[in-house]
């Protein structure tokens, strides 16, 4: 699908990368976009990607949030992250009896962090059934099972509304925003944390990590300020954080807007987002150099081997170089979601059924791979061989 800018309207852009993926049978409708910036305004954003109606159907039905093998829980570093939210977001609220929505929330463990600091409005709006249902278990706290572009307007409007990693992944933002904006007491706050595309070539975990098969809006903070002041939300405050992600520092910008009574049409020129993207793209094609070659080595060896992981990496990777040539003898994911599915023909199977195969297996993703070899480990027990593809050495 053609995006015309989802800030400005524009039409004309600079393509500065394509992305391609391979794809999980019945997994993510996106087979690759490219990244452009727009001309008119400067916003950066994937063009060529699946309407937004096929985007809510993959996270009503394929979330890889729901943490099941995890019981519905969160780690330690991520709760830690949230409690850096909630401390953000006190500053601007007068008292803990302010009624909150988080948009997008997932399994509530954000929502969590509110109620154990003493709020208690709280509710959660998410388009996965098993990520409400483990909210209800866990924590107790109410869910609404629905996309962002069906929800009515509750009883009460609320003081708060909270979108934690959400706007990156919304094909359609004016509507969205539309419809949030309308669940808003007047003169409520929006607080809005996103990717922060400026620092992405400072903080860069895997090559092109950020050009994920979700992400399809890469904001910097002045791109943020045109898009909420269109949709009559005003900016309060913009602060930067460094986010503990697995095994890496992933770099957020967080911003608070407040409802006003009339859009701002005004458009700042983004001067920052294309200069980012542009400095992130050339290091990331240069780390890429180190893990072609791995993949070249795998590929000559004719060994056959596992591959752990489903995401992001691996999709490009198969898509875009000599990995699909390998000897690959099944994947391995964690998801639930993903286990009994099929990627290039192969299957898909859970850590638990590693126990039958004695191939070296091959970590994918840069993000859990220390997590990921001691679950190998220390948790399953496995002595195969584990090659790290985004690490110097093997273990």
């Amino acid at each position: 699908m053609k995006r015309d800018c989802p800030i400005c309207s524009g039409s004309a852009v600079k393509r500065l990368y394509q992305q391609t993926f391979s794809q999980m049978s019945g997994g993510f409708p996106i087979r690759g976009y490219d990244v452009v910036v727009c001309e008119a305004c400067g916003f950066g954003y994937a063009d060529g990607t699946p309407d937004q109606k096929q985007m809510d159907s993959y996270y009503k039905d394929l979330s890889k949030y729901e943490n099941k093998h995890q019981a519905g829980e969160v780690s330690q570093a991520g709760l830690e992250n949230y409690q850096k939210i909630v401390d953000g977001l006190s500053t601007f609220l007068p008292d803990k009896t302010v009624r909150i929505a988080d948009i997008g929330c997932a399994t509530g463990a954000l929502l969590s962090v509110f109620q154990r600091n003493g709020y208690r409005n709280l509710q959660g709006v998410d388009p996965s059934p098993s990520c409400a249902r483990t909210a209800a278990e866990l924590y107790r706290i109410p869910v609404l099972t629905s996309s962002l572009f069906d929800v009515k307007p509750f009883e009460q409007p609320f003081d708060v509304l909270v979108f934690s990693s959400v706007l990156e992944h919304v094909i359609d933002l004016g509507n969205a925003l539309e419809r949030m904006r309308n669940l808003l007491a007047p003169g409520g706050l929006i607080y809005i944390d996103v990717p922060d595309t400026v620092s992405f070539a400072t903080w860069i975990s895997a090559p092109l990590q950020q050009f994920s098969v979700e992400h399809v809006n890469f904001f910097s903070s002045t791109s943020l300020s045109n898009l909420l002041r269109r949709h009559g939300c005003g900016p309060v405050a913009f602060w930067h954080e460094l986010r503990a992600l697995g095994a890496i520092g992933d770099p957020a910008l967080c911003g608070v807007f407040r409802k006003t009574d009339e859009p701002d049409l005004t458009t700042v020129r983004d001067h920052e987002t294309e200069a980012g993207l542009r400095r992130y793209i050339q290091l990331s094609q240069k780390d890429d150099v180190t893990v072609r070659s791995r993949i070249d080595s795998l590929v000559s060896n004719k060994q056959s081997i596992l591959v752990w992981g489903t995401g992001t990496q691996v999709q490009r990777l198969l898509a875009s170089t000599n990995f699909g040539n390998a000897r690959i003898r099944a994947f391995v994911d964690s998801n639930a979601n993903y286990q009994g599915k099929e990627f290039n023909g192969l299957p898909i199977l859970a850590p638990s059924e590693l126990h039958a195969y004695s191939e070296p297996i091959v970590i994918c993703t840069r993000v859990f791979q220390e997590e990921i070899a001691t679950q190998i480990r220390e948790e399953l027990g496995l002595d195969n061989d584990i090659i790290k593809l985004f690490a110097t050495t093997a273990a």
